[in-house]
């Protein structure tokens, strides 16, 4: 439940910011987080929980997509404490990843892994909720469960 809190915080914090969103809509993210004490006690928990260096890079990389833009260049970070350095990011192409409703995203993170178990490494049980938020941010499901095995690097 916590990553699809993550999710949810940086969604949140995102509907807040002015569009157009800057190459820096992540370091911007993370200012706003700092400085709302509702999302700084959030991220704090997550933190905690899943750690700085879980919360981080993914937060960078829900930001990434939920923006529709792509990496640049990584730079250090000025404004905020709560990370050292971020990626900009630039415009892309319009996403074009449809949305899964849960119960659709459940049946094929189910029906992917039954049939891909003796190739998939064990490590990847344990991230059944993140691979459920990827598949249902529009990811496909074999690049859901390839992702959530990598550590992005848009934010640390």
């Amino acid at each position: 439940m916590r990553v699809a809190r993550l999710k949810s915080l940086f969604e949140e914090v995102l509907k807040t910011l002015p569009k157009p969103y800057t190459e820096d809509v992540v370091e911007d993210v993370f200012v706003a987080i700092e400085n709302d004490p509702r999302w700084k006690k959030e991220y704090e928990d997550l933190r905690y929980n899943l750690h700085k260096n879980v919360v981080n890079p993914w937060g960078g990389f829900w930001i990434a997509h939920l923006t529709g833009r792509i990496a640049g260049e990584q730079v250090s970070a000025s404004r905020t404490t709560l990370i050292e350095a971020y990626t900009k990011l630039a415009k892309g192409p319009k996403p074009t990843a449809k949305k899964v409703k849960e119960p659709e995203a459940l049946k094929a993170m189910s029906e992917y892994f039954f049939a891909n178990k003796e190739a998939l490494p064990p490590a990847v049980r344990e991230n059944r909720s993140l691979i459920l938020e990827l598949i249902k941010a529009g990811i496909g499901v074999p690049d859901a469960f390839a992702k959530s095995l990598e550590k992005p690097a848009l934010a640390r």
